[in-house]
C-alpha cells in the first residue's frame, strides 16, 4: 500500500502552488547542505509526506480531510465538548474547528447539542456513524504504520521512539 507520493500531493496551507522545496528552505541551503545539517528539515518533509499518504489512502476515501480527523480523534472517548475544548484538544484553530465540525455535521458523523450553562456554545460529540467511521480509519492508519515500519527490528523501534521523544522534549511538544 506504500508508495511514493509527489511533492504535490502533500497538502499544506502555507506551501505555495510552485511544487519547489523553497517554500521550507532556501535552494541554496538543500544544495550545500549535509544529511545532518538538514536533519529537521528531512523529519518535516517525512512528516508531510506520510500525511498526506493517510489523507490520500484512508481519510479521503471516507469523505475527510485532515482537520476532520483531528476533530474526530479529539471527540474519541471524550463526553460531549465544546467547540473552544476541542481547540485545546486538536491542535487546531477556532476557525479550523468550526469547519470541521460543521461537515462533520452535514455528514452525520457528529450531532450538536446546545449548551445548557452557555446558550452560545454547543457541545459536540460523535455519533454512532461517526464512532464506527472513527474506528475504520484508526484500523486502516494502524495499518500503514505497521507496513512503514515493519523493516524495522524491536530494538530499532525502540531507539527511534526515543529519539524521538528526545527532539520532542527538547522543542517543547506536549
Amino acid at each position: 500500500m506504500w508508495h511514493k507520493v509527489a511533492m504535490d500531493e502533500v497538502a499544506l496551507l502555507e506551501r505555495p502552488a510552485t511544487g519547489s522545496l523553497e517554500w521550507f528552505m532556501p535552494a541554496r541551503l538543500l544544495a550545500t547542505g549535509s544529511a545532518r545539517e538538514l536533519m529537521l528539515h528531512r523529519l518535516c518533509l517525512l512528516s508531510h509526506h506520510l500525511r498526506a499518504i493517510a489523507v490520500r489512502d484512508v481519510l479521503r476515501k471516507r469523505g475527510l480531510d485532515l482537520r476532520d480527523w483531528m476533530v474526530m480523534a479529539a471527540l474519541d472517548g471524550r463526553s460531549a465538548s465544546t467547540q473552544r475544548e476541542l481547540v485545546g484538544a486538536s491542535n487546531l484553530d477556532k476557525v479550523a474547528v468550526n469547519r470541521a465540525a460543521a461537515r462533520l455535521k452535514k455528514l452525520d458523523l457528529v450531532s450538536s447539542h446546545p449548551n445548557r450553562h452557555d446558550g452560545r456554545s454547543h457541545h459536540l460529540e460523535l455519533t454512532p456513524r461517526g464512532r464506527q467511521t472513527f474506528r475504520e480509519c484508526s484500523q486502516a492508519l494502524a495499518e500503514l504504520e505497521r507496513e512503514a515500519l515493519a523493516q524495522f527490528d524491536d530494538a530499532e523501534l525502540d531507539r527511534l521512539s526515543g529519539y524521538i521523544d528526545r527532539l520532542m522534549d527538547v522543542i517543547e511538544i506536549a
